[in-house]
């Protein structure tokens, strides 16, 4: 089951909840205010691939760290402060 995270508009509560493949992304309830108020938010994802003879780390499908000359990515997925830049 797929683990999707969620954001109440009525209360500003973050959360987390595991969804069935047959359960609907409508019937969600907030745990702390059980409104059903809640909007499915884009999670970032990390997987580790293996390229040549190393090893790396993608983050939302692309190689964090600073982006280099003539480059057009931005810095490492979050600053850096996630460990994998």
């Amino acid at each position: 089951m797929p683990v999707y995270e969620f954001l109440c508009t009525a209360c500003d509560s973050r959360y987390d909840d595991l969804v069935g493949i047959n359960e609907s992304l409508t019937d969600q309830r907030c745990p702390d205010c059980a409104s059903t108020e809640v909007e499915k938010l884009v999670s970032s994802f990390r997987s580790k691939v293996q390229q040549g003879t190393g090893d790396s780390i993608l983050v939302n499908g692309h190689l964090p760290g600073p982006s280099s000359p003539g480059s057009s990515r931005a810095g490492g997925c979050c600053g850096g402060s996630c460990g994998a830049c």
